[in-house]
């Protein structure tokens, strides 16, 4: 497994050998092109300066190129869209939401439109209304149902 951030990717066995691919292809390079340096003079005239230059580049292009990977794959997860958005709604006061809470048959017994935060913990449900500070707390039985919805603005 790998870890990216806050979430475990499982890579499939293609992605195990790709990635031993790159990393191989990076290493013979260094290693040839420091032979290369130390044959200075001996049919190829390679200096050592431009061997050492030469893998210093290799090396920072590989780091580059795994940064560029990690970067791409976190950014482009669910985990993280997800993240990025609760931190919208988190920050964000303005954020206009429907909460709908309904029995066991889906008649709706309690209903609230506005700015709020909210937290679930356990059957109790925590909404603070953004503008005015207000905080409701409602109880919810075992066979209700309650839907949170982000409005547009």
């Amino acid at each position: 497994m790998m870890l990216l951030g806050s979430i475990w990717i499982q890579p499939t066995p293609l992605s195990w050998l790709l990635w031993l691919g790159v990393i191989a292809v990076f290493i013979i390079a260094v290693l040839v092109v420091l032979g290369l340096g130390m044959r200075t003079k001996n049919g190829f005239g390679v200096p050592k300066t431009w061997a050492v230059l030469a893998s210093i580049l290799l090396l920072v292009a590989l780091i580059g190129y795994a940064g560029a990977n990690y970067y791409h794959v976190y950014v482009n997860s669910s985990d993280y869209q997800r993240q990025k958005r609760e931190y919208q709604i988190k920050y964000t006061t303005n954020t206009p939401r429907e909460i709908k809470v309904m029995d066991y048959q889906g008649k709706v017994i309690y209903h609230y439109k506005g700015n709020f935060a909210f937290a679930r913990k356990g059957h109790g449900l925590n909404l603070t209304d953004n503008k005015t500070g207000r905080k409701i707390s409602i109880y919810i039985g075992d066979n209700n149902t309650v839907v949170v919805t982000d409005l547009k603005k």
